[in-house]
């Protein structure tokens, strides 16, 4: 746009020029036009090559910070609590059941890989409140069985010494918060890993 004003600015002083002008006052505004245009144009070539390099440095910053994914965030609001939540919404018509079927999944899918560090309650307390968020129809079965199998799949955080999460873990199979299967497997993955810290 700035060099079009350069352009017309020259092409305004030839055609002044060719045309004979004779107005030695207008043939002089005339250059000072052009002139003041072909500095405009400079400093806005000045300005986009700045604009430029400080994009080039921003990207170079963000490639260089490491990417967390799957780590969970700072004082996280405990699963169960969320799915209660987002049946909150549901019931006071926030959101379509659509919506709401969605949101329970990607909360689901961003279940993160490791046990938030801030996390207090046992593998088994958290299995037995993912039960009450069941049968609060929080979640349907199929989706309380997917947010049990990634829970227990999470590596835990050394909060409670190994006697306790075993001990919370043979709650939440008394109470039917996980089947058989499930708790064998609970038991073996958190035996290992606790023991491997």
């Amino acid at each position: 746009m700035r060099n079009i004003h350069v352009r017309m600015a020259t092409i305004l002083v030839l055609v002044l020029a060719a045309a004979g002008c004779s107005n030695e006052a207008e043939l002089a505004k005339a250059r000072t036009e052009a002139a003041a245009a072909k500095a405009e144009a400079a400093r806005a070539r000045v300005e986009a090559e700045k604009a430029q390099a400080e994009l080039a440095k921003l990207k170079d910053e963000l490639a260089k910070k490491p990417v967390l994914k799957n780590q969970p965030a700072p004082e996280e609001t405990p699963l169960a609590k969320q799915f209660l939540e987002l049946k909150a919404l549901y019931q006071k018509s926030a959101v379509n059941l659509q919506e709401w079927s969605k949101l329970k999944k990607k909360t689901i899918d961003t279940i993160p890989a490791k046990a938030s560090p801030q996390e207090a309650a046992t593998l088994g307390k958290r299995l037995i409140d993912l039960k009450d968020a069941y049968t609060q129809s929080a979640i349907n079965l199929q989706e309380w069985s997917q947010a049990k199998a990634k829970v227990i799949g999470q590596a835990p955080v050394k909060n409670a010494p190994l006697n306790q999460e075993l001990l919370d873990l043979k709650e939440a199979y008394s109470v039917s918060a996980v089947s058989l299967q499930e708790w064998t497997r609970a038991k073996a993955e958190l035996t290992e890993r606790l023991k491997g810290n």
